[in-house]
């Protein structure tokens, strides 16, 4: 599955400008902020990752520098 299609599983506030921004956009800070409330704990990187569900290296490193 592409990034952008992964995309569409997301309620991402920043999805439009996030994907004409980036070729391979990931979660916004917006949907990891609403997340981390919603979970009401602390996600580590890895917990984020397999949330979002992103498979790819480059995405996974990128998330990271949110």
């Amino acid at each position: 599955m592409k990034p952008k299609d992964i995309m569409k599983n997301w309620v991402d506030p920043e999805a439009k400008a996030e994907s004409e921004r980036y070729d391979n956009p990931i979660p916004s800070r917006t949907l990891i902020l609403n997340t981390l409330e919603q979970v009401d704990t602390p996600l580590s990187h890895a917990e984020l990752v397999d949330h979002f569900e992103i498979k790819d290296q480059k995405s996974i490193d990128a998330l990271s520098h949110r």
